[in-house]
């Protein structure tokens, strides 16, 4: 478990790194990422504040992936959320791999959103 944080508006980005229990790296060609960001925990897909499904990875052979967050995937009323990463195969299990608090903190400078 890894609590998560970001300011408003910010842009955010994690790398993840796939290993079995031995530390060797898992090949996740294939595999689909699920990150899922909500306001409680119990609530339907669709109240999700932010999702991202990623299938392309950064290098799917050494078992890398990553997710990525624009400024307006962020730009979302300060709160302590929850979220949750879950993993499809490329044979269709799906698994949760992490869950904790997604923090979304209020930001002091604002001039950056002005066009």
């Amino acid at each position: 478990m890894a609590q998560l944080s970001v300011y408003r508006g910010d842009t955010f980005s994690r790398s993840l790194f796939f290993t079995n229990v031995s530390g060797a790296a898992i090949d996740i060609t294939g595999w689909i990422v699920f990150f899922t960001v909500k306001k409680n925990e119990e609530d339907l897909d669709t109240a999700a504040i932010i999702s991202k499904d990623i299938d392309t990875h950064t290098n799917p052979g050494l078992g890398l992936s990553s997710i990525s967050l624009s400024k307006d995937d962020t730009d979302v009323d300060p709160y302590a959320y929850w979220y949750d990463i879950q993993i499809k195969t490329g044979t269709g299990e799906i698994r949760t791999i992490m869950k904790d608090k997604f923090t979304v903190h209020t930001d002091i400078t604002r001039r950056t959103v002005i066009a």
